[in-house]
C-alpha cells in the first residue's frame, strides 16, 4: 500500500540563533519543572519558529500554551492506571498539532513512518498492491489505484473502495499509518481486508506479495496511434515515459493517447519534465506561496507537436490535473476527454528533522498556464464521456472495446490526424 502524495522542492525554514535558544532555555528552566522542559522544547519548537522572538525570549501568552501541555501531562501521569509511553504521547501531540492547523493534506511522520514512506516511494515493498488517499480529519483510506497482477487486483479491489476492516477488526478512524502497517507484512502471509463499496461491505482474502509499483505502460493501438498510460508521477515515471515515447515514435506513431485516469498525482518536478516534452515554449505551472510569491516552471521551445488526446476521470488528481490543465490551456496542443477531475490544486512541501522525523505541509497552490487553480473545481474535459458502469466496476476492461472513453479517444485522435477535427 502506498500513500498518495504531491511533492514540491524541499522548503527552507528559519532557524533560531544560538543565543536566542540559550536564553529561551534558561527562562524555561525558571518557569517549569524538568518534565515541562522536555515537553516544551519538543512541542514548542514549531510555535517558536513561527514567532518574531526578541532577545527577551518567550512571551507570557506562549508560556500559557505550554503550561497547558504540562498540566495535561501531569494529570495523566498522576491518574492514569495504565502504563505511559512518553514518546507515543509526544508523537500523538505533534500529530494533533498538524491536524489542528486545518491542513487536510498535512502529516507528521515519526522517524519510523518517514523511513516507511521513503521506502514505499522507491516503488518496491511487500503488500497487496493499492495506492490510497487519506482523509486527514477522519483518517479514512480510499483506494485510488490498483496495480495490475497484484493480490489486490486478483481479489477484486476497485478505485473508490474504502478500507473498513482488517481481519475482522474495524479500522475506520484508526490512524492511517497503523492501518497501512497492518495491511503490509511479510511476503506469503494471508490477510482478509473488508472494503466498503456503495454502502456494502465486501470481504477480500489475499496473500501478500512483493509489489513493484507501476509507473507507466505503452503500446501501439489502431495502427499508428500510440497509447501511453501513466499510473503515478513518482520514481522513474519520467524516464519510462520518454523511453516508451521514443519506442513508439520508432514504430511510426503519428498521434498519442495519454491516459491519466486513476492517476492520483505525485512529484511536481517529474510532471514538469513530461510536460516540457508535450508543451511549446511558455509556463507549465505557477506555484504561489502564502505570501503571494510565485515560482514558475517553463517549457522550452522543443516539443513533440503530434496530435494528442488526454484521458481523465474523477480519480485523476493533482499532478494529473496540472498536466491535463496545461495541455488544455495551450491552443492547438491537445484535447482532454473523460470526466471532471478530482479537484486538488495545492502542493505540499516536506521538512525533515534531525532524528529522521518529517512533516508535510501544504505550502503552495498551483496555477495552470492560463492562471486556473483546480482546487475543489477540477479540470473540466473538452469532451465529456462518462465511463460505462460495467467498465468502472471491472477495471480489467479498460482500453478494451467496452471502454467507451478509450473508443472516443481513438475516434478523436483519428479525426485530428486526418484534419477533420481542429484542436482549439
Amino acid at each position: 500500500m502506498q500513500y498518495q502524495e504531491n511533492n514540491v522542492n524541499q522548503r527552507k525554514y528559519m532557524k533560531l540563533r544560538p543565543s536566542t535558544l540559550v536564553l529561551s532555555g534558561l527562562l524555561l528552566m525558571l518557569v517549569v519543572a524538568a518534565i515541562s522542559i522536555f515537553l516544551t522544547v519538543y512541542f514548542g519548537a514549531y510555535f517558536l519558529k513561527t514567532k518574531d522572538i526578541g532577545p527577551s525570549g518567550i512571551n507570557d501568552s506562549d508560556m500559557l500554551k505550554y503550561e497547558r501541555l504540562e498540566e495535561v501531562y501531569q494529570h495523566i501521569s498522576e491518574n492514569y492506571i495504565g502504563e505511559i509511553d512518553e514518546q507515543a504521547m509526544i508523537d500523538a501531540a505533534v500529530k494533533g498539532l498538524v491536524y489542528g492547523s486545518g491542513d487536510k493534506y498535512g502529516t507528521y511522520f515519526t522517524p519510523e513512518e518517514s523511513t516507511q514512506y521513503h521506502s514505499e516511494s522507491e516503488g518496491k515493498y511487500a503488500g497487496i498492491g493499492v495506492v490510497v488517499s487519506i482523509e486527514q480529519e477522519t483518517q479514512i483510506l480510499t483506494v485510488t489505484q490498483v496495480y495490475r497482477n497484484t493480490p489486490a487486483e486478483k481479489a477484486g479491489f476497485l478505485p473508490g473502495d474504502i478500507i473498513a476492516k482488517f481481519d475482522g477488526t474495524n479500522v475506520i478512524g484508526m490512524q492511517s499509518i497503523e492501518v497501512i502497517d497492518l495491511v503490509k507484512g511479510d511476503e506469503g502471509t494471508e490477510v482478509t481486508i473488508t472494503v466498503a463499496r456503495d454502502s456494502v461491505e465486501i470481504d477480500m482474502v489475499m496473500t501478500r506479495a512483493i509489489i513493484i509499483a507501476e509507473r507507466a505502460e505503452w503500446r501501439m493501438v489502431e495502427g499508428n496511434i500510440a497509447y501511453i498510460k501513466l499510473y503515478e508521477f513518482n520514481g522513474n515515471c519520467s524516464e519510462l515515459f520518454h523511453k516508451g515515447l521514443n519506442e513508439l515514435l520508432d514504430q511510426g506513431a503519428q498521434g498519442i493517447i495519454l491516459d491519466l485516469r486513476y492517476n492520483p498525482g505525485g512529484d511536481k518536478n517529474i510532471v514538469v519534465k513530461i510536460a516540457d516534452t508535450l508543451l511549446p515554449k511558455g509556463p507549465i505551472i505557477t506555484l504561489v506561496d502564502n505570501k503571494g510569491n510565485e515560482y514558475i516552471d517553463y517549457s522550452d521551445a522543443k516539443f513533440l507537436g503530434l496530435p494528442l488526446v488526454v484521458l481523465v476521470n474523477e480519480h485523476s488528481a493533482s499532478a494529473s490535473e496540472l498536466l491535463s490543465g496545461a495541455i488544455q490551456d495551450y491552443e492547438g496542443i491537445g484535447v482532454v476527454i473523460g470526466e471532471t477531475t478530482y479537484g486538488k490544486g495545492v502542493a505540499q512541501g516536506f521538512r525533515s528533522f534531525s532524528d529522521g522525523a518529517m512533516i508535510r505541509t501544504t505550502t503552495n497552490k498551483y496555477l495552470t498556464p492560463s492562471g486556473r487553480c483546480p482546487q475543489d473545481i477540477g479540470i473540466i474535459p473538452d469532451i465529456e464521456v462518462i465511463l460505462d458502469e460495467e467498465v468502472s466496476q471491472n477495471t480489467e476492461l479498460l482500453t478494451t472495446e467496452k471502454d467507451n472513453q478509450m473508443q472516443e479517444a481513438i475516434r478523436v485522435i483519428k479525426d485530428i490526424m486526418n484534419g477533420s477535427y481542429i484542436v482549439k
